[in-house]
């Protein structure tokens, strides 16, 4: 099984979903986008008012049913295996039955296509629905970019045929190629990081006159590679330092005392005392586990 959003990424690297499996990690965009995907549900049956989400929910066609945070499981029909399965912002029903998908997105414009086929695919299937047609509401736009209608028939199968390959490539050899600057799980990748080897840097300082350009980018590639997995090799140092000591270069690293204060992630807060909290200035970011936490005394 495989996340929709994770779809795009593993169509061309099935490494990185692995990947995000064994190191699942949270970022700024997706602690907004949970709070924007709540508010919308709110905005959506009335409970809340939101100008920005009432103007987008205001712009769909009329005579539409309106479903917010609708369960999505696509099921391999040959095989009955489970494919992919997670959550669609809304869901719009017309008068003839066809469907069309939307989901909202706070962070970079990305490829989306994967994840909301596998949304329209899904859901077409269960409801026997003629045809379905996904879109994407960027939160800093005013309109909403819609796909192609998908027919039902054979342009359903291709659609689903497109799904299972990238859901079912081989997840133990990472694929190199200019896709793994866009990576999140990069710092994580063999082979992102073994080519950044020091041995790799030793032309850029003994030989800087024979520099090109084409040598110079390759450079600063390894450069941020070495960086991210000193970062990464840092973090896991402290962590592990934290239950044991450590002797080196005449300095000592073990366990702190208590200090009456412990780490809470944000997204098991309720949403309005988040709200609170960031008003007062007591989130801030960790700087060892990329997680946003808040302090809560003992």
């Amino acid at each position: 099984m495989i996340r929709p959003s994770a779809l795009a990424m593993a169509d061309l690297c099935a490494h990185s979903a692995e990947l995000a499996e064994r190191f699942p990690q949270s970022s700024a965009a997706a602690e907004r986008g949970t709070e924007w995907h709540q508010r919308l549900e709110r905005v959506i049956r009335g409970q809340a008012r939101d100008p920005k989400l009432e103007a987008i929910v205001a712009s769909f066609p009329a005579y539409v049913r309106i479903e917010a945070e609708v369960k999505v499981r696509l099921v391999d029909p040959d095989t009955d295996d489970l494919i992919t399965e997670g959550t669609s912002d809304v869901v719009l029903t017309h008068e003839d039955g066809t469907l069309t998908i939307i989901d909202f997105k706070t962070g970079q414009h990305r490829d989306y296509t994967l994840q909301l086929e596998a949304y329209g695919i899904s859901l077409a299937l269960e409801r026997k629905a003629p045809a379905f047609r996904w879109g994407v509401a960027y939160l800093d736009e005013d309109e909403v970019r819609l796909s192609e209608w998908y027919r039902a028939g054979d342009h359903y199968w291709t659609v689903l045929d497109r799904v299972k390959k990238a859901a079912s490539g081989d997840r133990s050899r990472p694929v190199v190629g200019a896709w793994c600057h866009g990576c999140f799980q990069r710092k994580h990748c063999s082979a992102w990081l073994l080519p950044a080897a020091p041995d790799a840097l030793v032309p850029y300082v003994q030989k800087p006159k024979e520099l090109t350009v084409d040598k110079a980018i390759v450079g600063l590639r390894l450069v941020a590679a070495l960086r991210e997995m000193a970062d990464v090799a840092e973090a896991h140092i402290r962590d592990f330092a934290r239950e044991h000591e450590i002797r080196e270069g005449g300095q000592v690293y073990a366990p702190g005392p208590k200090r009456g204060r412990e780490y809470v992630p944000v997204s098991e807060l309720p949403s309005d005392l988040r709200a609170e909290l960031a008003s007062r200035g007591l989130i801030r970011r960790s700087r060892d586990s990329e997680e946003w936490r808040w302090r809560k005394a003992r």
